[in-house]
């Protein structure tokens, strides 16, 4: 992504892969972030592109 302001997830989820990308979502506009596209397939492969000027984005993950 050549944009300094956008961001793409890329990920594989071995459970609900459409919960995370609602959770995330829910994430990313409460920050005042915006999604541009995202998506979540059963076989679960994730994929989000996000964009904020707020500041600096963190994002942790737990197996």
């Amino acid at each position: 992504m050549s944009s300094p302001w956008a961001i793409e997830i890329e990920g594989i989820l071995s459970e609900e892969p459409a919960r995370l990308v609602r959770a995330l979502t829910g994430a990313i506009l409460g920050y005042g972030g915006w999604v541009l596209s995202r998506s979540a397939i059963d076989t679960g492969t994730v994929n989000m592109l996000f964009g904020s000027n707020a500041g600096p984005v963190w994002i942790f993950t737990a197996s």
